[in-house]
């Protein structure tokens, strides 16, 4: 499922707010162990791995996310599992397949928002005209 509208009642709230406070702690720690997992595959023939940078001040790595090459996923999923690894597919329908992005509406806005990045300016005033 794409898109959530949720609500936290009080409780929820004063837990996210304690939690919040150890986000940049917690950011931390999966970049590094992004770096580090990255490092541990290298040279491995059958897997690819996202590209980490050192120095990134953006990317968070919610999601470590493997490409397997010439091995069944969910076979390679069971083992680790077995091995008591945590790991899963986190998008068994990959977003490019969910009914949600397939729509001619989001295709546009999709190819909209690319152009944004390269002439910021001269779409934004093509939008308000």
């Amino acid at each position: 499922m794409v898109g959530v509208n949720s609500r936290l009642d009080s409780l929820q709230a004063v837990v996210l707010d304690e939690k919040l406070k150890l986000l940049d702690y917690y950011n931390e720690r999966r970049k590094w162990a992004a770096i580090r997992y990255t490092q541990l595959f290298a040279g491995h023939d059958n897997i690819i791995t996202p590209k980490v940078v050192r120095d990134c001040q953006s990317h968070v790595f919610h999601q470590y996310t493997l490409r397997v090459i010439d091995t069944n996923r969910d076979e390679l999923v069971k083992h680790l599992q077995q091995k008591g690894i945590p790991c899963g597919v986190y998008y068994p329908i990959p977003l490019h397949a969910q009914k949600a992005y397939r729509s001619d509406r989001i295709r546009r806005m999709i190819l909209q928002y690319q152009s944004i990045g390269e002439r910021g300016d001269f779409t934004a005033d093509a939008l308000r005209a």
